[in-house]
């Protein structure tokens, strides 16, 4: 059972984006629209996918979707690495609430102890830093 109430808004800036590889976890989610968040993060390369961390002054490249259904969300957490815990330090990544041109919108972002000394991807946008690599 999935810890949020149905249906909730989240917002993706990696690998769940269009064209990408997970992607398809989001076929029965509703797509609102491509946005930016407010310049106050930094998004770094974990190698095959980024993290984002609520620091800094870069805005993120996001997608924002509706999720409706329950296996949805759970499918999201696993990927994520998010047991349901809030800002638990046995997530991968936890759970913010973000301001958006949709409306409040949920964002995971990486729990610094897995981040290391990754590169910051400084234009806040995971698709160009693929295509760029």
């Amino acid at each position: 059972m999935s810890r949020r109430k149905l249906p909730y808004k989240v917002a993706v800036y990696g690998s769940l984006r269009k064209g990408l590889n997970n992607h398809p976890r989001l076929a029965k989610a509703k797509y609102i629209g491509n946005f930016k968040t407010k310049p106050s993060f930094t998004m770094y390369s974990l190698g095959p996918f980024p993290g984002v961390l609520p620091e800094g002054n870069t805005a993120i490249e996001i997608e924002v979707y509706e999720v409706e259904d329950e296996t949805t969300a759970l499918g999201l957490d696993v990927l994520e690495g998010y047991n349901g815990e809030e800002h638990s330090d046995s997530n991968l990544y936890n759970v913010i609430d973000i301001d958006t041109e949709a409306g409040k919108t949920e964002l995971y972002i990486i729990n610094k102890k897995f981040l290391g000394d990754k590169k910051e991807v400084e234009s806040g946008d995971w698709v160009e830093y693929l295509s760029n690599r």
